[in-house]
């Protein structure tokens, strides 16, 4: 059970959750905020308060639970969006791919059949890698 100071302040706005916040409300634990809610004796909680107070304690209890239970987002990526981490990947590979051509030509010599298979690996890359960037 969790137990709270019932120091009730004045009444702000400063409690009331903002409509948009730094939590990643998609990955909030809400069983265990449910749980936790259920834990409380309301009764007790709000026995000797007035109903614009019950409401406030109310509202800094939720607080403080979606604080606890809901992680806060993470940095914001380098990549847009809409980019996938097929398409990262897809790069990864495009990259790797002419990494090993530049490999195979330096050993092997610009025209050997080794060097023009991994330049044939580099251009399916390639072509995977802008097909799959197209946003429709």
């Amino acid at each position: 059970m969790y137990t709270f100071q019932s120091n009730p302040a004045p009444h702000t706005t400063s409690n009331i959750l903002p409509l948009k916040s730094s939590r990643d409300w998609a990955r909030g634990s809400y069983w265990a905020i449910n749980r936790s809610l259920a834990s409380y004796d309301w009764d007790l909680e709000f026995m000797h308060l007035d109903l614009e107070q019950m409401t406030q304690r109310f509202t800094t209890i939720l607080n403080h639970l979606s604080i606890r239970y809901v992680p806060p987002k993470g940095p914001p990526g380098r990549a847009p969006p809409w980019h996938k981490k097929v398409s990262q990947n897809l790069k990864k590979r495009k990259k790797v791919a002419w990494s090993e051509y530049l490999a195979a030509r330096r050993s092997h010599g610009r025209r050997s059949p080794i060097a023009a298979q991994k330049l044939f690996a580099f251009h399916e890359a390639n072509i995977a890698t802008k097909s799959s960037t197209i946003c429709l």
